[in-house]
């Protein structure tokens, strides 16, 4: 055989091994490949590493760093001086979606490629208000007004104390919102910024203090429109809202001091508001029509009661009992349903004040306000001594 045919020979072995070597070779590194997408693992992982910071180049601490593809993701936290560190990321022939999020900021976004060392750096600006739109089905959604949450509670869950949750007009069918943070929660516009309870318990459950309400349509609760629930909720500010067709438009369970709640309409519910325990609350400016009974005061001193329009309760406009001493109720207008009483009192709830209420029409003499002590003891009187000849003007 000549040395010709014999190199001839050995080539054709090599091509032979290096074919098997190469599928070989290539079966390996589509190992790990998805069903799905058909990408391609390497055996080597990659790492993603950076800082974060704020707009004034402040680090910022706890912000989650997320890495997405497809269904697979790896995230971790950024530490006290800004950085964080991701390892163990599959190399892939496809494009990462990178986050980084934390409650209070703007979650900011990246589309890369992550190999061995990748670096990447991320500024967070803070978030004015957090904003919710019913009308964000698709995502994404971080608080932010292009991309507002979809639910209320998410926006509260997103929130910190001080911050405001913006809600845009939109029926939003969530019950027991939970509130655990001193925020303020304000609707674009109380007519067409619903939330309906659909007839569940609660639509909001108060839990801490400082926390206001405005601008809200809350109806349809079986039980309580905005329920307090916690002994710390104090200082809670509710105006300008509108409640219908609820058992309790608000009622807390836990006494509470300084609750505001002004420029309001309860239409149509079977208790307005029923003042429990409460001490120093200002209930002005709102506007009762058609409930069964519009405000109860049970075990409640010193609340300021005042300009408010009290139409048609079917029982009773102002009911009190259960000790409530020192009230202050004036220049309210009573316009009484036919079977109905304006104001009512027992168990001993005589020590308060009536002074310059419109009581159904003009009145030259005082005008009694019938209760009883209970306990058998007779019937008692409290006075208006100096009724309003006309009704007030209350918008």
């Amino acid at each position: 055989m000549t040395c010709e045919v014999m190199n001839i020979k050995k080539l054709l072995a090599v091509g032979v091994i290096l074919l098997f070597t190469g599928t070989v070779f290539a079966s390996g590194i589509t190992a790990n490949e998805t069903t799905s997408n058909q990408t391609v693992y390497y055996d080597e992982n990659g790492t993603l590493s950076g800082y974060v910071k704020d707009t004034s180049m402040n680090p910022i601490e706890r912000v989650v760093i997320r890495a997405l593809c497809g269904e697979n993701y790896f995230e971790n936290v950024s530490d006290s001086s800004g950085y964080y560190y991701i390892d163990n990321i599959p190399i892939v022939f496809c494009l990462w979606n990178v986050s980084a999020s934390k409650k209070g900021y703007k979650t900011s976004w990246a589309e890369m490629s992550i190999g061995e060392n990748t670096t990447y750096d991320f500024v967070l600006t803070t978030l004015d208000k957090i904003y919710v739109d019913d009308d964000n089905t698709a995502g994404p959604w971080d608080g932010s007004q292009e991309h507002p949450y979809n639910k209320i509670q998410d926006g509260i869950n997103a929130s910190e104390n001080g911050d405001t949750v913006y809600v845009f007009n939109g029926i939003y069918y969530e019950n027991n919102i939970f509130i655990n943070v001193s925020i303020t929660i304000s609707g674009e516009n109380r007519n067409a910024t619903i939330i309906n309870a659909n007839q569940e318990i609660n639509a909001i459950c108060l839990y801490t203090k400082n926390i206001n309400i405005n601008g809200l349509n809350i109806k349809n609760a079986s039980m309580t429109g905005i329920n307090f629930q916690s002994n710390n909720s104090h200082h809670v500010n509710i105006s300008n809202n509108i409640f219908s067709n609820n058992a309790h438009a608000i009622h807390p369970y836990f006494p509470n001091e300084h609750t505001i709640v002004s420029n309001n309409i309860f239409s149509d519910n079977y208790n307005g508001f029923t003042l429990v325990g409460c001490v120093n609350a200002s209930v002005y400016q709102n506007i009762f029509i058609n409930n069964y009974r519009s405000i109860g005061i049970y075990g409640s001193e010193y609340c300021d009661i005042f300009k408010n329009n009290f139409q048609y309760s079917k029982s009773c406009g102002i009911f009190l009992y259960g000790f409530s001493k020192f009230n202050y109720i004036h220049h309210n207008n009573f316009i009484k349903d036919s079977n109905s009483i304006n104001a009512y009192f027992v168990q001993f709830s005589h020590m308060n004040i009536w002074d310059e209420n419109y009581w159904n029409e003009p009145k030259i003499m005082p005008y009694p306000i019938i209760g009883s002590l209970g306990l058998g003891i007779p019937s008692w009187i409290n006075f208006d001594w100096h009724p309003a000849q006309e009704p007030y003007e209350i918008s």
